[in-house]
């Protein structure tokens, strides 16, 4: 959220005595546009998480493709800390892009000489 020039991370700080009341406000509006989160309340993990009718993009749609396997080269060939739930979350997704990076880290240490 961004008030008073400033962006705020904590919407119970921010709102005070009034959060309830917004989030019931914020549930009341996320039922009347059609949410597909599959509930209506604030999940502390992602509150303002919201999920419109058809906005999600098919997971055969080449962006998305392409998003795995940019998650791919960057979690393992530019060695950034791989994400365990998200990994389980999406395995098949994921499986082809990791045997291919598997396959590739292997060719390039037999062309280097390493075991």
């Amino acid at each position: 959220m961004f008030i008073d020039g400033k962006n705020q991370n904590d919407p119970k700080k921010v709102f005070g005595r009034e959060f309830a009341k917004f989030k019931k406000e914020r549930a009341a509006n996320m039922k009347k546009h059609g949410n597909r989160l599959g509930h209506d309340g604030w999940s502390d993990g992602d509150g303002f998480h919201l999920e419109l009718p058809d906005s999600k993009m098919p997971k055969t749609d080449e962006r998305v493709k392409a998003c795995l396997k940019e998650y791919v080269r960057l979690r393992r060939d530019a060695g950034k800390k791989k994400n365990s739930s998200f990994e389980s979350k999406y395995a098949s997704l994921l499986k082809p892009y990791l045997e291919a990076a598997e396959k590739q880290q292997k060719a390039q240490e037999k062309s280097s000489g390493l075991p």
